[in-house]
């Protein structure tokens, strides 16, 4: 029943998990940092707070991610690109729709809405990347 755990729990993935959630936390110090220099120093719109910080996180976690976490040394391509911005799009989606409820609806303060909507957008990063962006490395690797 659980034979497919094996296939996908290996020692390489496991420390591709690892590099990926070094990466998550540069790049949600990234978002975190921008977000609140936006939102509460500079008084900017939660929501373009929100955008511009989660994009200025995306492009870091694009260069980073494919180089170092996924181990990818062929080049950028459209469609690669593509993917990525799509599942980064689909992140952003959900997170502004979070922060929408957490904060819009049920008032909460602003940091801690944003922490908790971070629980949702990470997943979704996390297997759009693996499986779907870089999936042609994930195949390169396997070959090796």
């Amino acid at each position: 029943m659980f034979e497919w755990i094996g296939k996908y729990v290996t020692r390489r993935e496991a420390g591709r998990f690892v590099r990926f959630g070094i990466t998550g936390a540069l790049n949600t110090a990234v978002d975190f940092g921008l977000f609140y220099v936006l939102a509460h120093v500079l008084g900017v719109n939660v929501y373009l707070s929100q955008f511009l910080s989660y994009s200025a996180a995306t492009v870091n976690s694009y260069i980073i991610n494919k180089r170092w976490t996924f181990r990818q040394k062929d080049p950028y391509t459209e469609a690669e690109f593509a993917r990525f911005v799509a599942v980064n799009v689909a992140s952003l989606s959900a997170s502004l729709l979070c922060l929408r409820v957490l904060h819009g609806s049920l008032r909460l303060q602003k940091m801690v809405a944003k922490l908790l909507t971070a629980c949702v957008t990470v997943p979704i990063n996390y297997l759009g990347s693996r499986f779907w962006v870089f999936e042609r490395g994930k195949e390169a690797e396997s070959r090796r």
